[in-house]
């Protein structure tokens, strides 16, 4: 398969079963960029790991009679990557929206062990709060 193929594969398979979302570290104010996808399936799964890295891990539905699940799941620098791979063909507008501002999180994030400054904290505060209305149930994408 071709880098554009992979990544056009990729970006279809994110579209559908994808997320992407902005968590807090457990030590103060930091935030990091986390994505994910899950599906019965683990081959595409293990096609995200290898291209991208990142870890898969099982799941299992209390649900009657439901199929186990696996989900990957990338963070940081890597998740920023793999979004910046993916993105030029994401189809559905609501994931455009989500994965440009989740880049945009990702590129202004400063080198490991450098201070946060306290500008920097409110743009990463308010791309949270962007991506957590975009993965919102229902939420409108704005213009």
């Amino acid at each position: 398969m071709t880098k554009v193929a992979l990544r056009a594969w990729a970006a279809g398979f994110f579209d559908g079963e994808g997320y992407v979302g902005v968590r807090l570290n457990g030590h103060g104010r930091g935030r990091y960029l986390e994505c994910k996808a899950s599906n019965t399936e683990r081959e595409p799964l293990d096609v995200l790991r290898q291209h991208w890295g990142g870890s898969i891990s099982s799941h299992r539905s209390s649900a009657v009679g439901a199929k186990p699940a696996w989900q990957w799941t990338i963070t940081s620098r890597a998740a920023g990557l793999f979004l910046v791979a993916i993105e030029p063909y994401l189809v559905t507008p609501k994931n455009q929206q989500r994965v440009a501002r989740a880049i945009e999180f990702q590129a202004g994030k400063p080198r490991p062990g450098s201070r946060t400054t306290e500008d920097r904290i409110d743009i990463e505060t308010d791309l949270h709060e962007q991506i957590r209305k975009l993965n919102a149930r229902g939420a409108l994408i704005p213009s």
